[in-house]
């Protein structure tokens, strides 16, 4: 787990911009991710409504 942590955050560097995807566990279930860059802040949920209300409160 570590080793996908470091990749990611290669990934996300340089850029001020929001990301969010999603992944899918061993039993299917979804997940949605998001990182801040610049507050350097991660979230994740399985509720795509909370992932949209974390972002709100973030944003507006």
């Amino acid at each position: 787990m570590k080793k996908i942590w470091q990749r990611m955050m290669k990934v996300f560097v340089g850029s001020n911009e929001l990301r969010v995807w999603q992944t899918y566990d061993r039993f299917g279930k979804n997940w949605w991710h998001v990182f801040d860059p610049l507050s350097g802040r991660y979230n994740s949920t399985d509720d795509e409504a909370s992932m949209r209300a974390w972002i709100e409160r973030r944003y507006y």
